[in-house]
């Protein structure tokens, strides 16, 4: 049988749900578009990203990057920076310049990093499998779960990496053998882990069409394509998959001109799209 390809536009192909548009989606605003529900954006998205080369993949893509850009927060500064550092010093671990603390600045530091790792655990949901064996005498439970900068820089230095060293036991994921760790998603693949810690900006592929042949074999390549990025995601594990899905781009470079170069000449133009670098 010959194979049909479906000549007509992309806006003209999409499934939109109920109530949608290619109109409506190209005229949203980015305040409209932040009071549309979840359920409703997670549909149209779903119905869009089978054409990852539209008008319209586009524009939910700058409005999806606009939402998170305006839900981001400028990151809380470290809960301690000893003197004469900066706050990326104080973020970093530099062990050259802890050596040159004064035993007393080593021990609020310590303290800091510790008090910052629990901010960091609670944002991101991570909750201790137990309480650490070590507590601090005066503190309640809570208090050793979730402890403050103000109450870690009152322990001495020995009582303060008794504390740290519970509380690294007490954080230490199950050992292979249970059935916790067996969970999808416990332990983040490489492609989410490296988004997680890059804040999940957008990302994705450049793509130089240098073949201009046949527009049916151009067609079936995006379609291919768009399915083996779907299949990739479904393998990745993780949390943050849907923010991951939402940032991919496909940014096209197409032009006659182009046919045929290799892939020097080609590569010459991914410049067009820095943000993708």
């Amino acid at each position: 049988m010959p194979h049909y390809s479906d000549t007509r536009p992309p806006w003209a192909r999409i499934s939109f749900p109920s109530g949608w548009s290619s109109e409506r989606l190209q005229n949203i605003t980015v305040d409209d578009f932040s009071q549309i529900p979840e359920e409703e954006r997670k549909l149209l998205r779903s119905a869009v990203r089978r054409f990852p080369f539209s008008p319209e993949y586009t524009k939910l893509q700058n409005l999806n990057a606009a939402l998170l850009q305006a839900n981001q927060r400028p990151p809380t500064p470290p809960s301690y920076v000893p003197s004469g550092w900066t706050i990326d010093q104080a973020r970093g671990l530099n062990l050259g310049l802890v050596e040159k603390l004064s035993e007393e600045e080593q021990r609020l530091w310590a303290a800091g990093k510790t008090a910052d790792d629990v901010k960091r655990a609670q944002k991101q949901g991570r909750v201790p499998s137990s309480a650490p064996s070590y507590i601090p005498t005066g503190w309640t439970l809570e208090q050793t779960v979730s402890p403050t900068f103000e109450l870690l820089s009152q322990l001495s230095h020995q009582d303060l990496t008794k504390f740290m060293e519970a509380r690294n036991a007490a954080n230490q994921p199950p050992s292979s053998d249970t059935s916790a760790s067996q969970e999808v998603g416990v332990t983040p693949s490489p492609l989410v882990e490296t988004l997680q810690r890059a804040g999940f900006p957008p990302w994705g592929f450049v793509i130089v069409r240098t073949y201009y042949g046949s527009e049916s074999r151009w067609e079936m390549f995006q379609e291919r394509l768009d399915a083996i990025c779907d299949q990739q995601l479904d393998e990745e594990t993780g949390e943050g998959l849907e923010k991951i899905r939402d940032t991919l781009e496909f940014k096209l470079i197409e032009d006659p001109r182009l046919e045929n170069v290799g892939a020097e000449e080609a590569r010459s133009v991914h410049g067009t799209f820095p943000s993708l670098d």
